[in-house]
């Protein structure tokens, strides 16, 4: 049986966010009226905080644009703020993944968005990428499939309040560890078995040491990383289950015992009140409540994921989280980025690794 251990929040990150150099920055002219430009950090941060208060998801901003800041799109006039952003992270040189494509309600069936869309397709096109990837709901499927792009998996959203007695007991020793450079790097080590991520290092250091962020490493007898999990604060309407969770995402794990039990600890931690002070605190900033309930998305191409949340008494809800896809001018499509048979739940590019 696989060791879990905890980090300790101890390494929260001082590193400035840097915003792309003049050089890099890009502008193309889109219409009269506006531009498609790359975004500063400070203009990155605004799409999901201040146009989409509803959807609100801490923390994973920093760690998303530090490792890609020339893949963060917008489109603006000349001397205003953004009214549309998109962000394009690199998996791979020939795969992009998609996400915080916003548009201000003011310009919404405008016609803008689509452009913005079609303008960041173009620049990645140049740059070699051979297939996108993004999420959707899938009440969008249609509108997507319009423009070429296919569902090749669906994710499912299982739910449980915090408190409900599980089939599992949730009572586990946890040893804490330090959350050293050698621990950083064979986290870093196992998840590029797992997924392959251009800057994935930086992104991986930005997201495990923000604020309300819970590392959980399982360890086994050689000491070495066979899986790991996160468990973070997440806003999102769930019917039935509010607003206010905590989220286990990503959790990967090399088989399902290990998977299991990472599970069970990280129920067990999410479970845990009151949060830690510091990030309490930090989190207030944007209006940050006390979570509810649990959430745990299963990963579509494992069916071992859905097997284990029904397993530890997870409810499955009716919302499902439509990935697609397109290969881009009729060209093979390059290799995938990840090892489904080891992911159990995953972090889309909108809301963390």
């Amino acid at each position: 049986m696989p060791t879990i251990i905890r980090l300790k929040a101890l390494l929260h990150s001082s590193k400035k966010i840097k915003a792309p150099t003049e050089a890099a920055r890009q502008v193309t002219t889109v219409d009269e009226t506006f531009s498609l430009r790359t975004m500063t950090a400070k203009e990155a941060r605004k799409p999901i905080y201040q146009w989409f208060p509803e959807i609100q998801i801490p923390n994973s901003l920093p760690a998303l644009y530090e490792s890609n800041p020339e893949g963060w799109y917008c489109l603006a006039q000349q001397g205003t703020a953004p009214v549309a952003s998109i962000a394009s992270y690199r998996k791979s040189n020939q795969q992009a993944w998609y996400g915080y494509y916003f548009m201000t309600e003011k310009y919404r069936g405008t016609g803008l968005a689509e452009r913005l869309f079609n303008g960041v397709m173009d620049i990645d096109i140049k740059r070699g990428v051979r297939k996108i990837n993004f999420q959707c709901v899938g009440a969008l499927e249609p509108l997507y499939n319009a423009y070429g792009f296919q569902k090749t998996h669906e994710n499912t959203i299982h739910c449980a309040a915090l408190g409900k007695p599980y089939k599992k007991h949730l009572a586990h020793d946890i040893t804490e560890h330090d959350f050293t450079p050698a621990v950083l790097r064979a986290l870093v080590k196992y998840d590029q078995e797992v997924q392959n991520g251009l800057n994935r290092h930086i992104q991986l250091f930005q997201w495990f040491t923000m604020p309300g962020i819970e590392v959980l490493v399982a360890l086994n007898d050689h000491n070495e990383v066979v899986g790991y999990s996160c468990v973070h604060p997440f806003h999102f309407n769930l019917p039935k289950f509010g607003t206010e969770h905590e989220r286990i995402a990503p959790l990967y794990a090399d088989d399902p015992d290990t998977a299991e039990r990472l599970l069970d600890v990280s129920m067990s931690v999410a479970c845990a009140q009151p949060k830690d002070s510091e990030a309490a605190k930090e989190l207030e900033e944007i209006a940050y409540n006390a979570p509810t309930s649990i959430i745990f998305d299963t990963d579509g191409t494992n069916p071992d994921a859905a097997k284990l949340a029904a397993s530890i008494g997870l409810f499955k809800t009716a919302v499902k989280v439509s990935h697609m896809s397109q290969v881009l001018n009729g060209k093979e499509a390059p290799e995938e980025y990840y090892d489904s048979s080891k992911v159990y739940s995953f972090c889309e590019y909108g809301s963390g690794p």
